[in-house]
């Protein structure tokens, strides 16, 4: 995320937060702590947990930790243990009670972590680290490891050529799949760059063992998670960096789509999956991916917001928003069976999209955010529909279905606080990290995270598996 992260300074305003405030819009129905039946939706079979008595929008808990929390957070299926890994101090994991923000353990890791653990079905953590020395001097980063969730004791640990700037991806079929940072600044670390138009790496591992399945070059950096499906497929797009810039800071875009078998003997690579030539753009796909209806979807720097056939690659949808976008897309379903697409740009601009049919859809609402650009992590959606985001500033804002303002209250720290946006537990509460050294939990206005939208936030589900296929919430 380093580069990423660097661009939206350049891009945002450069300022400290004001104090943390709580703005909640004047005529806004602000409810209190209710039941999902009360609002005309499905009561779902997910975990037992008591909400937490407290008016929407209350500060319930912050937890400290030891350096910035960037991602998304994840989520034990009982619904409220949460997992965060911090960035600086060379990186530590944490196991944090999501009912009191207290503690449960810590680990420190090899190397920062900048973005979200996977949890699978097993109990055990998937995390990858950027290269970095830790504090204690052992180790200087560049691993996926894997981590018991009930202890924290690593179970194995594999050295990567490059740091991962990525949040790791689950397969149905044992494997974990991870992508690389290859810093167009820091050409000379990538090994013949230019010559050979190969600059980054994609990996799977064995999820029991560690041991490498694929170690294949890709045209750049794979900076954001992959959407995975049924037959472990894996969509995702690269920074080109084998050629020219397009202007300052932009790159070319590549649009992959991979099968995450393992190679055949004597080989590390994956097979392609679409035929001919992948997409290029004039502008690099620097946001988390999703997968609905046999459809992938993607912003793109271009300033689009592009939908593929997932057998094909095909371009069935095309939407133009203001600006450059690096923001993942929540997707619900409206009562008439279409799909709607919240995401966000540069401009500071909100979308509601319908997905009508037509290559460019129908823009629902848009509205302007209340500080800075859309962050680069995703909106959450609730079980009464209410869509949950971050902005660069940093701002955690909520909006109802129609696009009205519901509530908003400025994070602590600098423009780069939330980046990972907020996840929603069973407890109702609303957790996000913070680039000061903090987790906080807030009371939402609904129960939990939406399981029937068909993905509802950041890597589909709060294991943060971004398999189409596993359980939103529970086992």
């Amino acid at each position: 995320m380093r580069t990423r992260l660097s661009l939206s300074l350049a891009l945002s305003i450069l300022a400290c937060a004001a104090p943390p405030t709580t703005t909640v819009a004047p005529d806004a129905d602000v409810p209190p702590a209710q039941n999902p039946s009360d609002a005309g939706v499905a009561v779902d079979a997910g975990p037992d947990v008591k909400l937490i008595d407290a008016k929407a929008g209350d500060l319930v808990w912050e937890a400290k930790v030891v350096g910035e929390v960037y991602a998304n957070p994840t989520v034990d299926p009982d619904g409220t243990t949460t997992y965060v890994g911090s960035h600086t101090g060379g990186g530590i994991l944490y196991k944090i009670d999501g009912n009191t923000g207290g503690v449960l353990g810590q680990v420190q890791a090899v190397g920062p972590i900048e973005h979200s653990p996977a949890l699978d079905e097993t109990g055990v953590l998937y995390v990858t680290t950027l290269s970095g020395k830790i504090a204690t001097g052992n180790g200087e980063g560049r691993v996926t490891a894997a981590y018991r969730a009930s202890d924290l004791t690593k179970i194995w640990e594999t050295k990567m050529e490059y740091g991962s700037d990525n949040s790791p991806v689950l397969g149905t079929n044992d494997r974990v799949y991870v992508g690389v940072v290859a810093n167009p600044k820091q050409q000379t670390t990538v090994d013949n760059c230019h010559t050979k138009n190969k600059c980054g790496r994609f990996y799977s591992f064995d999820r029991k063992t560690g041991d490498i399945k694929i170690d294949m070059w890709l045209e750049g950096w794979q900076a954001t998670p992959a959407a995975i499906d049924a037959n472990n497929r894996l969509f995702f797009g690269v920074e080109d960096i084998t050629g020219d810039k397009i202007g300052e800071t932009l790159w070319p875009g590549v649009y992959w789509a991979i099968d995450g078998a393992d190679p055949a003997a004597g080989s590390k690579d994956a097979k392609a999956v679409w035929p001919g030539a992948r997409l290029k753009t004039q502008g690099d796909f620097g946001s988390p991916n999703q997968l609905v209806d046999g459809v992938v979807y993607s912003t793109c720097r271009d300033g689009y917001l592009y939908g593929f056939s997932s057998s094909t690659g095909t371009i069935v949808f095309k939407h133009k928003l203001n600006d450059s976008s690096w923001t993942g897309i929540a997707i619900d379903r409206l009562s008439n069976g279409h799909l709607v697409l919240y995401t966000g740009d540069q401009s500071g601009t909100v979308f509601a999209i319908e997905v009508d049919g037509t290559m460019e859809g129908k823009t629902l609402w848009s509205q302007h955010v209340t500080s800075g650009g859309m962050s680069f992590g995703t909106p959450a959606i609730d079980d009464l529909g209410n869509i949950y985001y971050t902005t660069s500033k940093p701002v955690l804002e909520v909006r109802k279905p129609s696009g009205e303002l519901l509530w908003s209250y400025n994070l602590p720290g600098s423009s780069l606080g939330g980046v990972g946006g907020p996840t929603l537990l069973d407890n109702g509460l609303m957790v996000v990290g913070t680039n000061d050294n903090k987790l906080l939990a807030f009371r939402s206005f609904g129960s939990h995270l939406s399981d029937t939208a068909p993905w509802p936030k950041y890597k589909h589900d709060l294991r943060n598996t971004s398999n189409a296929t596993t359980k939103v919430r529970g086992r």
